[in-house]
């Protein structure tokens, strides 16, 4: 995409375009690194016209950490949202977890653990895989019990990629390398 493209144009490409302008528009918005953009992402995210726009902008909060009350607010409806698709809900729990990947603990950090702690437990294979990886990169001590039970025993395959068991042992090697939080 060109870099002469003024933002507002990728942010309008982003909430309205096809699936690949969309793609495109949020991949350039985080080659920027242009955080000006949040409010406008975060609106996208929450009222997008499209699911992949909604799933974009999520994906873009993550890329564009750290987060804000704002964009983890709205990453948190998005995880609650009994209306929204696992997939959608799947990148927003990715996000939330980069989000707060730069903090070591606090009272941000431990909010974010006690979201996603519990869909660990969740009957799907998304939710799950999802938030092993966000709890794996926020380094969160607290999920190391339930990740190992997961190592362990889950064996359900997400994407055709590698299990919940795989990404739960990545997941407890990132926490044994540096544990944050409580």
């Amino acid at each position: 995409m060109n870099d002469e493209l003024p933002t507002a144009d990728l942010v309008r490409r982003l909430a309205t375009g096809s699936q690949l302008e969309c793609i495109a528009a949020a991949k350039e918005l985080a080659r920027r690194k242009d955080r000006t953009v949040l409010s406008e992402v975060t609106n996208v995210l929450r009222r997008g016209e499209s699911g992949h726009a909604r799933e974009m902008a999520a994906w873009l909060l993550g890329e564009l950490s750290p987060g804000t009350d704002l964009t983890r607010d709205a990453l948190h409806a998005t995880i609650i949202d009994p209306d929204a698709t696992e997939r959608l809900r799947g990148q927003a729990i990715e996000s939330l977890g980069n989000q707060v990947s730069h903090l070591k603990g606090g009272d941000v950090y431990e909010r974010v653990a006690d979201v996603l702690i519990p869909l660990l437990q969740h009957p799907s294979v998304e939710i799950p895989y999802n938030a092993v990886s966000a709890l794996g990169v926020m380094r969160c001590r607290r999920a190391r019990a339930e990740l190992v039970r997961l190592a362990a025993q889950d064996r359900r395959t997400y994407r055709g990629l590698e299990t919940i068991g795989q990404k739960a042992q990545f997941a407890i090697e990132c926490i044994d390398c540096e544990p944050h939080g409580r």
